[in-house]
């Protein structure tokens, strides 16, 4: 019965390509930040997170989401960018 030793070595060897790919990806972001290049390290650093945490990036590029699909999320009405109601306005 090679079958379950097989599944475990195949398991293995896509774990090791990840982890790979994530060493990667954050040494890329890391060395564009040294650089400066911002927009190089977000996309590093986004890509480092897709490897690790797929299920965290779907919802902000394009997957599932608690915003009803819309892309963005609606502010809650009232007084402040935050939600909050105003202090000591009239």
């Amino acid at each position: 019965m090679s079958a379950p030793k097989d599944k475990d070595k195949k398991k293995a060897d896509e774990e090791a390509k990840n982890e790979a790919a994530y060493e990667a990806a954050m040494k890329k972001a890391e060395t564009a930040m040294k650089a400066k290049k911002y927009a190089e390290a977000m996309k590093a650093y986004g890509e480092a997170l897709k490897i690790k945490r797929p299920s965290l990036s779907e919802g902000r590029h394009g997957g599932p989401s608690d915003d009803g699909g819309t892309g963005s999320r609606e502010r809650k009405e009232s007084g402040s960018p935050g939600g909050e109601p105003r202090v000591g306005s009239t």
